[in-house]
């Protein structure tokens, strides 16, 4: 029988670094969704935590040797991992959000579908909009810069060096607010014309009252919704590639109100 023996001073430093590793790949996008398996997630977490355990070359402080005095640090280590998957989470929900907006203009909010990723219902044009953020999230190579990340931090802040502090807190209510305002400028053009088609809707229906406006808004407003969201489809992705090209700064600004 083969046994490995871990000095103890290299297992708290594994720790330490799976833990983040870990928050990190669970707040992640794509990685981070319930489809991959939870084995999958926590022996990707493991493997990443042993190839960095030799490359991480910072002195370690001694851990706490009482369990209760230990969790605070620990816990500590999650949120800071945590709060970088959040980073590029913001965007996969202002995409979200805005397919809400769309498809409820639309009419299409009656006929929800399971999001796979989020375990609850979407919309139709959310679960499209999605699909396609998460090819250009792997397009664009935005997979790489967490990759980057994860290493990285490990230099930015040292294991139990970071703290959570309130300007980090406040770095993250900005991310989380700017999601509601990413999510009308990607919708804005299909929301417009919408608008625009309840209008004239609205216009006929005074100059023509025997006229049935739902039977004949509901396609209407489908029709135009669909013609521009097909239209709109290059903006989204060019909008949503320059979102990923700004998240390796959004990382970094991270890590220094870490440290």
């Amino acid at each position: 029988m083969i046994s490995i023996r871990i000095p103890l001073y290299e297992f708290e430093k594994l720790l330490v670094i799976f833990l983040r590793v870990g928050a990190i790949l669970f707040a992640a996008p794509v990685i981070g969704s319930s489809t991959v398996p939870l084995r999958f997630k926590i022996g990707l977490a493991l493997l990443t935590a042993f190839l960095l355990t030799p490359v991480v070359s910072v002195n370690l402080p001694a851990l706490p040797a009482h369990p209760l005095a230990l969790a605070p640090v620990l816990i500590r280590e999650v949120l800071m991992g945590a709060a970088l998957g959040l980073a590029a989470r913001y965007i996969f929900a202002a995409v979200q959000l805005s397919g809400q907006f769309i498809s409820y203009q639309m009419g299409f909010s009656i006929a929800n579908v399971l999001d796979l990723q989020e375990n609850e219902e979407v919309s139709i044009v959310s679960q499209l909009q999605d699909v396609i953020l998460t090819l250009v999230f792997l397009g664009t190579g935005a997979h790489h810069i967490y990759l980057r990340a994860v290493a990285g931090s490990f230099e930015a802040v040292p294991p139990l060096g970071g703290a959570v502090s309130g300007r980090l807190v406040e770095a993250l209510l900005l991310m989380s607010s700017s999601m509601f305002v990413v999510a009308i400028k990607i919708g804005a053009p299909l929301l417009a014309a919408l608008l625009f088609v309840n209008v004239v809707l609205a216009l006929v229906a005074r100059m023509v009252p025997q006229m049935n406006v739902l039977i004949v808004g509901f396609p209407l407003s489908i029709t135009v919704g669909l013609m521009f969201l097909g239209m709109t489809l290059p903006l989204f992705t060019t909008f949503t590639e320059r979102l990923f090209g700004h998240l390796g700064e959004d990382l970094v600004a991270l890590l220094r109100l870490m440290g």
